[in-house]
């Protein structure tokens, strides 16, 4: 094995629900948060989460619906706020984070996460402020691509530019069927249950 792909959310980076974010946010600013938060309830057709983490709303197109939706005016509330709010809910997972600075002396390490602008963040976060050497990042709302097809278009450019072999690789993530879908490509895969308690070994 020589190159570990990760997922971040919840083995790396521990995270909020988007929609309470929002709504905390919204109400510290005099605003109505449940109505800003409902425009990620997929009951409303709306679709946030899946436009967000896709590519097909910007950060700054989210700011202007919650502001909207919220009744809060973009000078109480204005886009770099919004923004470091935001993404003050994600905070690295000690463990996991000491054990992959241990392990990034042998292998190389690719981040792979479906997300938006925090997913980003979490992962500049890491590199800039915890001595994580990513590799490379991949991240679903810049390449327009969600897991499994992110996953794979990961290992395939991984392994164009680094000529490692995908029977070499292996990922880590907290949700099966990612595993899985890393299996079929021909990956070893490994499941975290737990990172925030037991990180992997």
């Amino acid at each position: 094995m020589d190159t570990i792909f990760l997922d971040l959310g919840n083995v790396l980076v521990r995270f909020d629900e988007r929609a309470r974010v929002i709504e905390r946010i919204v109400e510290a600013h005099k605003g109505d948060g449940k109505a800003a938060a409902a425009i990620f309830c997929n009951a409303t057709g709306e679709k946030t989460y899946e436009f967000l983490d896709s590519g097909g709303m910007t950060h700054y197109e989210l700011w202007l619906r919650v502001c909207s939706k919220g009744g809060v005016r973009h000078d109480i509330l204005q886009y770099d706020l919004f923004t470091a709010l935001y993404v003050e809910h994600l905070r690295p997972i000690p463990k996991t984070v000491a054990l992959v600075r241990k392990l990034q002396a042998r292998y190389r390490l690719v981040a792979v996460s479906n997300g938006d602008f925090g997913s980003l963040y979490a992962a500049r976060m890491l590199e800039a402020h915890y001595g994580i050497r990513f590799l490379r990042t991949f991240i679903s709302f810049e390449q327009g691509c969600l897991k499994p097809e992110l996953l794979s278009k990961a290992v395939c450019e991984i392994e164009r530019d680094q000529g490692v072999k995908r029977e070499n690789c292996i990922y880590v993530d907290d949700i099966p069927k990612y595993i899985d879908g890393a299996l079929a490509l021909g990956m070893k895969g490994s499941f975290v249950f737990n990172a925030m308690e037991e990180p992997v070994a």
